[in-house]
């Protein structure tokens, strides 16, 4: 492993990781009936699959740096404790056609909400451009490379019921995305626990 200079760029993002029996699931149940369609989608890989809180995009290593320094100031273990979430919904965004396919959430969301709150000003405060969009969390699973047979996609995604599985969240995480020709690498940079 290198040395990293100060100015090297890092693609980088908060996010929450998913217990393995939820990637199973979503792998096995979802996407591979998904995948029968023969419509153009990029699907996540199973050991990929997160929830973004916030993408922060190719930052230096001075900077990442300051905001885990700043994220610690900040003690979000103080402030936010242990999350308990479910899986409850499949929906697409794009409004003719479907772009992103991804699962939503039900349980205590409005606590990943207030952590994203939490972040942005730690954003803010190393003068990281705002985030312009409201936050919704959710988990993508695919994204569209191509409008066609999505009405049969889409057809298929009516099909399905999603198991309303619960899991709990104990800590965000900073990760670091490689991105190589055969998808991206994430890595941990650091662990932001949460109070039990």
């Amino acid at each position: 492993m290198g040395v990293m200079r100060d100015d090297e760029k890092i693609r980088s993002f908060f996010a929450i990781e998913l217990p393995e029996d939820i990637r199973r699931y979503i792998e096995r149940d979802i996407v591979s009936r998904l995948k029968k369609v023969p419509a153009k989608v990029k699907w996540v890989a199973r050991e990929n699959m997160h929830l973004t809180v916030r993408f922060l995009g190719e930052i230096s290593r001075r900077k990442v740096d300051e905001i885990v320094d700043r994220m610690f100031d900040m003690n979000i273990q103080e402030r936010i404790s242990v999350v308990s979430l479910s899986l409850s919904e499949i929906g697409t965004f794009g409004r003719r056609n479907p772009r992103v396919i991804w699962l939503g959430l039900s349980g205590e969301v409005e606590k990943i909400v207030e952590l994203h709150g939490y972040i942005e000003r730690v954003c803010d405060a190393v003068k990281l451009p705002a985030d312009d969009k409201k936050f919704s969390p959710h988990i993508t699973i695919g994204r569209v490379k191509s409008p066609s047979h999505t009405d049969k996609l889409l057809a298929e995604i009516k099909k399905l019921t999603i198991k309303q599985l619960d899991f709990m969240v104990k800590e965000v995480i900073l990760f670091k995305s490689t991105l190589t020709p055969s998808g991206p690498i994430y890595s941990v940079i650091e662990k932001f626990p949460f109070r039990n």
